[in-house]
């Protein structure tokens, strides 16, 4: 599944490449590489295609690079929310792969053809969920299998491309559920069992080793661990958030919207605990 730039980066950086290295090779500056590793709003670049390129030659994906190249287009408009052109694209390539994935045995061998038609059912069954136009209802059907069928998969790998990828499929497969429940209602056992299913908080840790400066992994942990009041975890997952993003070392003084209720129980825990936290 293709990566942002920022994850390129860093999965580059984790493969023992220096900035400047990098910025060699995707004829850039190693000052604009650091910028692309910080991430914050940052939208992708000219250098998208020449970080692919190079990863390509530290990580060997298990699927094709045709189906690599489509679902990196696919999730090129999901990013730009054009669901019409989704659709019209890839509702027949997304439901053909769909049904074949679904005959994968993922405890046997996998083949190369059974990984592209996983990772294009998944990426396929995500646009449809994220879609706002109703005519595209009838595709949502299947998510919570490809994104199962895409996390057994992926837990054949210990790689790194594996482990940032296991967040991004778990991440998702939760947030969805997470968004559309009313924030009083979250913290019920169906969610807790989706979470620990999922292994949501052991991919929250690969994935944030490999790319601390994303806040995005601590924020969500921090927003769930807060919901069902898991105190245990606030130190460790705020410091992660901190690092990531130093807007909320002072919370005090923390403009964000996002910050919202999620987080009714970590305030508390914080305003009890500052002079010991980070």
């Amino acid at each position: 599944m293709p990566f942002t730039e920022m994850e390129l980066v860093w999965l580059l950086k984790a493969a023992g490449q220096k900035d400047v290295d990098i910025a060699v090779r995707v004829g850039s500056h190693d000052k604009t590489i650091r910028n692309i590793k910080k991430g914050l709003g940052r939208k992708s670049s000219a250098y998208e295609d020449g970080l692919e390129i190079m990863v390509s030659e530290f990580v060997s994906y298990p699927w094709s690079q045709l189906a690599h190249d489509q679902v990196r287009r696919m999730l090129g408009l999901i990013r730009t929310a054009r669901w019409n052109d989704f659709h019209k694209s890839y509702a027949f390539s997304g439901e053909s792969s769909f049904n074949l994935a679904m005959q994968i045995d993922s405890e046997g061998p996998v083949s190369e053809d059974d990984w592209g038609h996983a990772l294009v059912a998944y990426a396929f069954k995500l646009g449809m969920q994220l879609s706002s136009l109703t005519a595209h209802v009838q595709h949502r059907e299947g998510w919570e299998e490809a994104a199962g069928l895409m996390l057994k998969l992926l837990g054949k790998s210990n790689e790194d491309w594996a482990k940032v990828l296991r967040f991004k499929v778990a991440g998702n497969r939760i947030i969805l559920v997470w968004k559309r429940t009313p924030h009083e209602k979250r913290a019920n056992a169906e969610m807790r069992e989706l979470i620990e299913t999922s292994g949501y908080s052991d991919h929250l840790i690969g994935f944030n080793e490999i790319i601390p400066k994303d806040p995005v992994a601590p924020f969500n942990a921090l927003a769930i661990a807060s919901r069902f009041g898991n105190q245990d975890r606030y130190q460790d997952l705020y410091e992660r958030l901190v690092k990531a993003d130093g807007r909320y070392r002072n919370l005090e003084t923390l403009e964000d919207p996002d910050f919202d209720t999620d987080f009714d129980d970590f305030r508390r825990w914080y305003r009890s605990n500052r002079k010991k936290v980070a």
